[in-house]
């Protein structure tokens, strides 16, 4: 067994649940929280027999290792045969290559120390929600924030929703058991042989009145974060809510795939849409779509939101084509996108964007073939080791499984518009979220392992 980091255990609380919780607050805390918890990992690799404990977890969790270096890997071959090395290309990336020694640190922890993390969740969506009420607004009246923040408060809030199988659901307790406490009192308490009286039927035990309270703010949390994600007015998380209500479903049945089932999240898919479309915002935002497509497709207006990121789209692809092994280099993506405006393939507003808008797109054009296996591998092998525990018989285990699938799948989702691994805070949120869930999951089945033997 992994030896348990006692002495560093709060330590490492702490710096999770700080950048959880206010991470999207005070920016400094993220790279103060994560440098804090490699430092831990570090000490814990001084200990006697950590180099082969680590030895094991590597021998079995290699491929997960191997695929987060993925875009470090892609940006090394890249950099080798083009001769454009810049040291400061590695920054973010590494970020997400450090993943093997923050599941090295996490899986050193009990699983129930482990989802204290619920809290940090719903006191950062929260937060995030209330800050949105305070950022100033653009010319269209939206906070003016950057369109990540939103993704990740909208992950938060489905973590915060999920993290609800991380609760300890009790049943009312048994008060034949716990009120007489001795034979003579028992007529006080109307304890009859035979059946629940009254007052043991309406009783609500401590134990089952903390899980009702927990549940209540994961609840509201939830809702808040979903709250911020409609009033943000980003259609590329609106894309994503049916995905996370697949998730929340799957968490919370162990047959979600029946037909009773799956009518209820059709039913819940389609309320949610109605919710969504029927309302001024929604309404405002798809038609602003409509007259965004209907003016690009005449050429009319190109530099619409909607027309400049299919203008960015399609210039990513062609200079992919162009280069199709190696890239141009993240530090060359202006250069290229400049040449296409001389020679009018785009507008010189599309040219003047940072990145293209699309995740895959992005990598493919500055990174080539090396760039697309990179950003794949980073998002579909985590989401394999989350899916292939999502239909665990444990209600927890099922829920770290669904929580990291949102937020594998989310990212991906999330970067079809975006390029959510292009700054810090995000490459950070992706590697410690899912070196927690992983660790959660490892650790929860080792547990349940050591009880079914006891047994």
């Amino acid at each position: 067994m992994t030896p348990k980091p006692s002495y560093l255990h709060w330590p490492i609380l702490f710096a999770v649940f700080a950048f959880f919780s206010l991470g999207l607050i005070f920016n400094k805390l993220v790279n103060i929280s994560f440098y804090l918890l490699i430092l831990f990992a570090l000490i814990t690799l001084l200990r006697p027999n950590a180099p082969q404990l680590l030895g094991r977890l590597c021998k079995q969790y290699w491929p997960l290792f191997l695929a987060m270096c993925g875009m470090v890997g892609a940006i090394f071959v890249q950099q080798l045969f083009t001769d454009q090395f810049k040291a400061a290309t590695y920054d973010y990336p590494s970020r997400l290559a450090f993943f093997f020694l923050l599941f090295w640190l996490f899986v050193q922890l009990r699983a129930d120390h482990l989802t204290f993390t619920k809290w940090a969740w719903v006191i950062g969506v929260i937060a995030g929600t209330i800050q949105l009420f305070f950022m100033p607004k653009d010319a269209n009246g939206r906070p003016d924030m950057p369109v990540w923040y939103i993704e990740l408060v909208m992950l938060l809030a489905i973590f915060s929703f999920i993290s609800i199988g991380w609760n300890k659901p009790h049943h009312k307790q048994d008060l034949r058991k716990i009120a007489p406490a001795r034979r003579a009192d028992a007529s006080q308490y109307g304890v009859r042989q035979g059946g629940a009286t009254p007052l043991e039927r309406f009783c609500i035990s401590p134990d089952k009145f903390s899980f009702i309270t927990q549940t209540s703010l994961q609840i509201i949390a939830g809702a808040c974060g979903t709250y911020a994600a409609y009033i943000s007015e980003t259609r590329g998380v609106w894309i994503a809510i049916p995905f996370f209500l697949l998730m929340m479903f799957a968490s919370f049945f162990t047959s979600w795939y029946s037909r009773k089932n799956l009518a209820l999240f059709a039913i819940a898919v389609l309320a949610m849409g109605m919710l969504f479309t029927t309302t001024g915002i929604a309404q405002k935002r798809i038609e602003a779509a409509k007259e965004n497509l209907l003016l690009y497709s005449a050429q009319k207006d190109k530099d619409t939101s909607i027309g400049v990121r299919l203008q960015v789209w399609q210039a990513s692809w062609l200079v992919f084509k162009q280069n199709p092994i190696f890239g141009v280099g993240k530090n060359h993506y202006s250069d290229a996108m400049n040449v296409l405006a001389k020679n009018k393939v785009i507008t010189p507003g599309a040219a003047a964007f940072f990145h293209s808008h699309n995740e895959i797109l992005y990598n493919m054009m500055t990174l080539g073939i090396f760039g697309l296996i990179g950003i794949l591998l980073i998002y579909l092998v985590p989401a394999y080791y989350f899916a292939k525990e999502l239909l665990h018989d444990d209600r927890a285990i099922r829920a770290s499984a669904a929580m990291g699938l949102s937020l594998c799948i989310g990212f991906m989702i999330f970067g079809l518009v975006d390029v959510m691994l292009l700054y810090k805070t995000t490459d950070v949120f992706y590697s410690v979220a899912a070196a927690l869930l992983l660790a959660h999951i490892a650790n929860r089945k080792k547990e349940l392992a050591i009880a079914a033997n006891l047994t």
